[in-house]
């Protein structure tokens, strides 16, 4: 194995630095050489796009769960078997995350159902927080492409939107002092690390078994460990 090409989808919501972090963590440990690159502009690769990992010459992919099923349906892509476990006390251990529905801390809404028809922003369409799961309470929204969570939560305090659907992970790095969450969506399958499916068993299994050691060195981006995932984990037919 001469090198592992990584790619993310999901900066600048999650820190491209706990992305850089890692890669190169987990190159050390491997003793491979790693490169990321990143696509800061949806939350995994493009709809049409066919064997997206092996036309853009990615080896592991950081990835919104939507998109990783949408892959793995057509054979184009496969579970690394852990994924982060972040330091919040909803998850009770376990590699979960939410949309947290977010509005200003002076917007009169109290309940959700009050945001049925207001402005919401949303970072893309294949987002399962930012997009996807809020769908199930609009009503007919006027909506607002973002770009990133953190976009949206800018759009939320400049008063361009009431409300929006954010990443929880997006969260733990944003200040709330100006903001509030009024409900929470999930839990919810936290983004995953998939591989091409040409990448040898042996090598997908050496990247997980790295990562379910880490223990607690990535704290500063929130997460306390990695845990062990399945297929299974991210069957998401109940909501997309």
């Amino acid at each position: 194995m001469s090198g592992l090409r990584f790619r993310t989808w999901l900066a600048p919501s999650v820190p491209l630095a706990y992305f850089e972090q890692l890669t190169t963590w987990l190159g050390r440990q491997l003793g491979v050489e790693t490169t990321l690159t990143a696509d800061e502009t949806q939350s995994g690769p493009t709809e049409g796009l066919a064997d997206p990992l092996r036309v853009l010459g990615v080896d592991v992919g950081y990835m919104c769960a939507p998109n990783f099923r949408r892959l793995a349906r057509r054979g184009e892509a496969q579970l690394i078997g852990a994924a982060p476990v972040y330091d919040d006390p909803r998850t009770g251990g376990r590699p979960v995350y939410f949309s947290d529905v977010v509005v200003r801390r002076d917007a009169p809404f109290r309940q959700v159902d009050e945001l049925c028809d207001q402005r919401w922003a949303y970072n893309d369409p294949v987002s399962l927080s930012g997009y996807i799961a809020p769908s199930q309470v609009w009503g007919t929204p006027t909506l607002v492409r973002s770009g990133s969570h953190l976009a949206s939560l800018e759009l939320i305090r400049s008063g361009e939107v009431d409300a929006a659907g954010i990443d929880s992970v997006a969260l733990l790095q944003a200040p709330e002092d100006d903001l509030r969450v009024l409900h929470a969506l999930g839990p919810f399958p936290i983004p995953p690390l998939v591989c091409a499916p040409t990448m040898q068993p042996a090598v997908r299994e050496a990247i997980a078994a790295a990562l379910l050691t880490a223990g607690d060195r990535f704290r500063a981006f929130g997460v306390v460990c990695f845990a062990a995932v399945s297929a299974e984990d991210y069957d998401l037919r109940t909501i997309c």
